[in-house]
C-alpha cells in the first residue's frame, strides 16, 4: 500500500501540474476560484491534455516507458515557475495527499474490471507502448476499434519510475479527484439547486462508483459529464460571471474528451453547443473553439486507420474502399457484424444453454427481443444502478420532513427553474436513444442521474411548504457521512481481507499454459520481424479469462484463424494489418 500511495503521489502531482500550466499559459484564462478548486479543476483538465498529447504522440512513436518519462516534466517546470505563497503551496500538498490516500483505498488489493480490462482494455493499452499506431489494428481484435482515450492515458502514466503498474493509476486517480471536487463544491455550495445536484452526483458516485474492479471505460466517462453538467448549471443560474471565453473552450474540450472515453456520450457536445448558440459566440472568431476542432480531427483520423471508420462500429461511417477494413458478413471486424453482436448480447440473445427461436435479424426487430430481455432478467442490468439510489434518497427526504416538522419551511420556488428545460430535454432524448439500442445502465447512467435529478427538483419543489432549506442541507450532510462510512469500511474490508488480487503486478500477467500459447515470427517487407503471441482460443467474440492477453507481448491475438485473415504489409514505416480477399 505504501508504493501504491507514493505512485498516487507522484502521478497526481503530475497531472495537477499538467493541467495548470497548459490552461493557465496557452488560454486566456487564469483561475480566479479559491486555491483548491484552482487545483482540482487543474487536474479535470490537465488529464484531458495528457490525453490529448499523448494519443497525439502515438500517431509517430509507441508510448514506451522511457519516452513517457516527460510526464515529470510538467511538476519539475510547475515548482520552477511557481509564484504563489507557501499557504497555498501547502493547500497543494494537503490535497495531493487526500487525493493519494482515496487512490490508495480503491486501488490497494483490487482486480480491474473484467472481462473487458483483461479482454482488450489493457491489450491495446499494450499495444500503443509497444508500437506507434499499427494501421487496421481492429484486425487484431474488433473491440479495439471501441478502445478509448483512457487507454492512451493509461499508457503515458507508465514510465521507468512507476513502472508497467502506471496504467493501473487511471481508474483510481481520477475518480478520487473527482470525489474531492464534488465534495468540496457540495460544502461551499449555496445555491439550492447546485447543491442538490452534488448531493446526488456524490450519492451515485459513493453508491455505484464504490470498487475500483467496477471500473471499466463507463465510470470515468459519465463522472466528465457530470462535471460537465455541473458548470454548465453554474451558467444556466448565473452563479459567478465567468468570461464566455473560458467556457468555450472548456465545454467544448471536456464534452469532447467524454465522447472520446466512450461513444455513447456523444450526446454531451450539445451542451457546449447550446452554450455557443445560446451565448451568439459564433459572432466573434476568437470564441471559436479551435483546439476542439483539431483535436475531434485528429481523433476521427486515428479512428479510421485504426478500424477504417469515423465512429466505429456505426457503419455508414466507414470506408469501404480501406485495404484495412472490410464490411462483410464473414468478416471478424464488419461495423455492422459488430454492432449487431454487442446489440444481442444486450438484448439476451446468447443466453447460456438456451436456443432462440429467432434468428439474429429477426430478434432485433419489432421489439421481439423485450419478452425474453424481461423473462431472463436482463433489466436488472439498469434497475440495479438506481434502486439502491432512490432508496437512499427516500430516506434523505423522509429525515428532512421528519428534521423541517418544528422549522419554518423557506424552500420556496428555489428547486423550479425553466432554464433547466434544456437539459432535462436533451438527456431524456439521449437515454431513449442509447436504451433502445444497448439497454445496459453502465452506458447511460450520466443521463438517467441527470433525469432522476430532475424529477427530485420537482418533488423537493411539491413539498417546498414541508421542508426547511437548514434541515434539508443537514439531512444530506448527515446521509452523506453515513455512506462515506460505509464506502470506507467496504473498501478497507476488501484490503484486510485481500480478497481481490494481490498485488496489481499479479494481475496484469496473462494465465497463459506454455501449451496453449504460440508465438510466430512474421516478416515484412524482408525488412523487420513482428512477434504475434497467439493464445489458440476457440472464442473470438467472448472472452474467457483463461485465454486474456492482458499485459502479454503485443500483438496478442485470440487465436490463428484471426491471423489468418489479416495481410501484413508495411508502408513509410507504418505496419498496416490489410483484410484478405
Amino acid at each position: 500500500m505504501v508504493i501504491i500511495f507514493a505512485k498516487s503521489l507522484l502521478l497526481t502531482i503530475s497531472i495537477i501540474s499538467a493541467g495548470n500550466l497548459i490552461w493557465t499559459k496557452f488560454f486566456p484564462y487564469s483561475f480566479d476560484k479559491d486555491t483548491i478548486n484552482k487545483y482540482l479543476e487543474s487536474a479535470i483538465l490537465g488529464a484531458i491534455f495528457i490525453s490529448f498529447i499523448s494519443f497525439i504522440f502515438n500517431f509517430f512513436i509507441p508510448l514506451d516507458l522511457k519516452f513517457n518519462n516527460i510526464l515529470f516534466l510538467f511538476p519539475i517546470i510547475f515548482f520552477i515557475f511557481y509564484k504563489n505563497n507557501k499557504k497555498d503551496l501547502w493547500k497543494l500538498i494537503k490535497l495531493v495527499f487526500i487525493i493519494s490516500l482515496i487512490s490508495t483505498l480503491l486501488l490497494s488489493y483490487s482486480n480491474f474490471y473484467r472481462p473487458d480490462a483483461g479482454w482488450y482494455h489493457i491489450p491495446y493499452t499494450k499495444l500503443i507502448t509497444d508500437h506507434k499506431m499499427i494501421i487496421g489494428s481492429v484486425s487484431l481484435h474488433w473491440a479495439f476499434g471501441t478502445h478509448s482515450i483512457l487507454q492512451y492515458l493509461s499508457a503515458f502514466m507508465s514510465n521507468s519510475l512507476i513502472g508497467v503498474t502506471g496504467i493501473l493509476y487511471v481508474n483510481s486517480i481520477l475518480p478520487s479527484i473527482f470525489f474531492v471536487f464534488f465534495i468540496y463544491n457540495f460544502f461551499l455550495e449555496k445555491k439550492l439547486i447546485l447543491k442538490i445536484f452534488l448531493f446526488l452526483i456524490i450519492s451515485v458516485f459513493l453508491i455505484e462508483m464504490n470498487r475500483y474492479s467496477e471500473y471499466g471505460n463507463d465510470n470515468l466517462g459519465h463522472l466528465y459529464f457530470f462535471y460537465l453538467v455541473y458548470i454548465f448549471l453554474i451558467q444556466l443560474i448565473n452563479k459567478t460571471k465567468i468570461s464566455n471565453l473560458e467556457n468555450s473552450n472548456k465545454f467544448f474540450l471536456v464534452a469532447l474528451f467524454g465522447f472520446f472515453i466512450k461513444t455513447t456520450q456523444i450526446f454531451s457536445i450539445f451542451i457546449p453547443l447550446y452554450f455557443f448558440f445560446k451565448k451568439k459566440l459564433f459572432k466573434k472568431i476568437k470564441f471559436f473553439p479551435f483546439l476542439s476542432i483539431i483535436v475531434l480531427l485528429l481523433w476521427l483520423a486515428k479512428n479510421i486507420f485504426v478500424s477504417g471508420c469515423l465512429i466505429y462500429p456505426v457503419q455508414f461511417t466507414c470506408v469501404e474502399k480501406l485495404s484495412w477494413y472490410s464490411s462483410k458478413s464473414n468478416s471478424l471486424i464488419s461495423a455492422k457484424e459488430s454492432s449487431q453482436f454487442t446489440e444481442l448480447l444486450q438484448k439476451g440473445y446468447f443466453h447460456k444453454g438456451e436456443s432462440n427461436i429467432f434468428d439474429k435479424e429477426n430478434y432485433l426487430k419489432n421489439f421481439n427481443w423485450l419478452k425474453n430481455y424481461f423473462e431472463k432478467g436482463f433489466y436488472k442490468n439498469i434497475t440495479k444502478k438506481f434502486d439502491l439510489f432512490l432508496v437512499f434518497i427516500f430516506l434523505t427526504l423522509l429525515l428532512s420532513l421528519i428534521l423541517s416538522r418544528n422549522f419554518k419551511a423557506n424552500l420556496n420556488n428555489e428547486c423550479k427553474n425553466n432554464k433547466l428545460v434544456f437539459l432535462l430535454i436533451l438527456n431524456l432524448v439521449s437515454l431513449l436513444i442509447i436504451i433502445l439500442k444497448i439497454p445496459d445502465g453502465r452506458f447511460f447512467l450520466g443521463y438517467l442521474t441527470y433525469i432522476l435529478f430532475s424529477i427530485i427538483l420537482y418533488a423537493f419543489h411539491l413539498l417546498r411548504k414541508l421542508i426547511s432549506k437548514i434541515m434539508l442541507y443537514k439531512s444530506m450532510n448527515i446521509m452523506l457521512i453515513i455512506l462515506s462510512i460505509i464506502f470506507t469500511l467496504k473498501n478497507f474490508n476488501r484490503v484486510i481481507n485481500k480478497s481481490e488480487s494481490v498485488t496489481a503486478e499479479v494481475s496484469l500477467q496473462p494465465k497463459f499454459a506454455k501449451d496453449e500459447v504460440k508465438n510466430l515470427n512474421v516478416q515484412i517487407n524482408n525488412n523487420r520481424e513482428l512477434n504475434f503471441v497467439i493464445a489458440n482460443s476457440d472464442n473470438i467474440y467472448f472472452s474467457n479469462k483463461k485465454y486474456d492477453c492482458v499485459y502479454s507481448a503485443s500483438p496478442c491475438i485470440a487465436n490463428q484463424k484471426i491471423f489468418e485473415s489479416i495481410k501484413i504489409d508495411e508502408k513509410y514505416n507504418y505496419i498496416i494489418l490489410k483484410v484478405k480477399n
